[in-house]
């Protein structure tokens, strides 16, 4: 059995690396990626990737057409079209290179970290002139689902969520994380402006588990999509809704009034 790295072109001017594990679980990889200047990569993109902890987070680096990265999938992964991470190439229909990526490894989760046996630590990819194309894109990215998870070998063993979207269309940019105790609604969470940028997994702030967690995974295209997780411990005035607390206040209120009015009026005939 050998497991194997392979490139693959994808809409949206993307060329990816993936990982046929063939039929073996791995839960690290490693490597890097080498490419000449005048490609000229626009982003590296690491949303849909099956790597959930980066050891080495694959960037740019100014004044390098190189990228190194490292990281882990706790659990394992096992699969034919594991996606490492994606480049985002320069429209420019007239670049043509050669995109290498060396010291490629793999391991196994086998709780040893044995070496993957691979068809190739080296592999490549030509960039033809004129075979990049940038599809118009109309929709929004996929539905996903937002879990919450909690491991003692991640983030000292705090809670955490995690989430992947697709898009077929022009591929997505990142994901922003809202937490909030109150429920909010589409318009209030397009004005807000508490959204942060989030990675899978995403260490959550209120580790007692009483926000509602809002993720919007987006797109180059300008399109979100927005999911959610409801709170595990909730609290009484997040499912009574705002406008019957305050209703209750108003009321309160009135009857205080009212009762004040009544017990100063028999004071002054008493």
């Amino acid at each position: 059995m050998a497991a194997e790295f392979y490139f693959k072109s994808l809409a949206g001017g993307e060329l990816a690396l993936y990982l046929n594990t063939d039929g073996q679980s791995v839960n690290s990889v490693a490597g890097v990626l080498a490419w000449p200047d005048e490609l000229n990569i626009q982003s590296v993109n690491v949303s849909n990737s099956v790597v959930n902890f980066w050891l080495e987070e694959p960037k740019l680096n100014d004044g390098r057409s190189t990228v190194n990265f490292s990281g882990i999938t706790p659990g394992g992964y096992s699969g034919n079209q594991g996606q490492i991470l994606a480049l985002t190439l320069d429209n420019n229909k007239n670049k043509t290179g050669l995109i290498r990526s060396t010291n490629l490894e793999a391991r196994h989760n086998d709780g040893l970290g044995t070496p993957v046996t691979l068809k190739s630590k080296q592999i490549e990819y030509s960039i033809e002139a004129a075979t990049i194309a940038v599809p118009i894109d109309n929709e929004p990215p996929e539905e996903f689902i937002v879990s919450l998870g909690q491991d003692v070998s991640m983030f000292n063993g705090q809670w955490f969520v995690v989430f992947q979207a697709t898009d077929k269309g022009s591929g997505l940019t990142g994901y922003e994380i809202l937490e909030s105790r109150w429920r909010l609604g589409a318009k209030k969470l397009d004005l807000t402006q508490k959204w942060q940028p989030a990675r899978s997994p995403q260490l959550l702030i209120d580790q007692e588990l009483e926000s509602f967690i809002y993720v919007r995974a987006n797109d180059r295209a300008g399109y979100s999509r927005l999911e959610s997780f409801s709170p595990i411990n909730t609290a009484w005035y997040q499912v009574v809704s705002p406008w019957l607390i305050l209703l209750g206040v108003i009321i309160i209120c009135f009857c205080f009034l009212v009762g004040k009015k009544y017990f100063s009026r028999r004071s002054l005939f008493s």
